[in-house]
C-alpha cells in the first residue's frame, strides 16, 4: 500500500511539473512571437497579451502546488527554528499549520465554483470563443494541486523532523563546503609538516661540513 502512495504521489509530481512545462513553453513563444509581430512585422497579435494572462494565472496556481511539495512558500518559520530542540513539538506544530492551509484550501472551493457560475457564458474580451470559466477553473485546479501536494509531502516532512533529517538543502550544501575546506586544511597543514621535518635534515650535511 505504501509503495502505492509513494507511486501515486510521483504520478501527480510528474502531471504537475508537465502542466507547468507545457504551460511555460506556451507562453514563451506566445511572447516572442507577440514580439515578433509588433516590433518587426508592425501587425500586433490582438489577442496574445489576454491569453499570457490567463496562462501566467494558470501557471501561478498549478505551479503552487509544486511550491508546496519542496516546502517553498515564504513563511515565518521562527516557532519552527525555536523548536528544533523538541522535535516531537515541532511536528505537531508543523502538522497544524499545514492542516490549517489544507482546510483553507478546501473552504475556498465553494467560492470558486460560486464564481465560476457567476461567469455565466462570458467570454475573452479579444477571443469571443473562449469562456471565462476557463480562467476561474485554474483556482480549482490550484487548490487540488496544493492540497495533493500537501498529502505528499507533509508525511515526509514531519517524518524527516522526528528522525532528526530534515536539513534545510541550502544548509546541507554549506555543510558539505565546509567539510571540504576542512579537509583541504588538514591536507595543506600535513604538506606544511611533511615540508618543515625534511628541512633540518636537508640541512644536517651542511652543518658537519662546517664544523670540520
Amino acid at each position: 500500500m505504501l509503495d502505492f502512495l509513494k507511486k501515486l504521489d510521483k504520478g501527480i509530481e510528474v502531471i504537475q511539473t508537465v502542466v507547468c512545462c507545457i504551460i511555460m513553453f506556451a507562453i514563451m513563444w506566445l511572447t516572442f512571437f507577440m514580439v515578433f509581430f509588433r516590433y518587426v512585422l508592425n501587425n500586433s497579435i490582438v489577442w496574445a497579451e489576454e491569453i499570457l494572462r490567463y496562462l501566467m494565472i494558470w501557471v501561478v496556481l498549478v505551479g503552487a502546488g509544486l511550491t508546496t511539495r519542496e516546502d517553498q512558500h515564504v513563511c515565518m518559520d521562527g516557532l519552527q527554528t525555536a523548536l528544533e530542540p523538541y522535535p516531537k513539538v515541532r511536528a505537531v506544530h508543523y502538522f497544524i499549520t499545514r492542516l490549517i492551509v489544507f482546510v483553507f484550501m478546501l473552504l475556498m472551493i465553494n467560492p470558486s465554483l460560486e464564481l465560476i457560475r457567476r461567469t455565466g457564458n462570458s467570454t475573452a474580451t479579444s477571443l469571443v470563443w473562449l469562456p471565462k470559466k476557463a480562467v476561474y477553473i485554474s483556482f480549482i485546479a490550484g487548490i487540488i494541486s496544493v492540497n495533493l501536494s500537501l498529502l505528499g509531502q507533509v508525511p515526509r516532512k514531519i517524518y524527516a523532523i522526528l528522525s532528526n533529517t530534515d536539513e534545510d538543502e541550502t544548509m546541507h550544501e554549506a555543510r558539505e563546503r565546509a567539510a571540504e575546506m576542512d579537509r583541504m586544511l588538514e591536507a595543506e597543514a600535513h604538506a606544511a609538516e611533511e615540508k618543515a621535518e625534511a628541512v633540518p635534515d636537508a640541512a644536517e650535511p651542511e652543518k658537519g661540513g662546517d664544523t670540520q
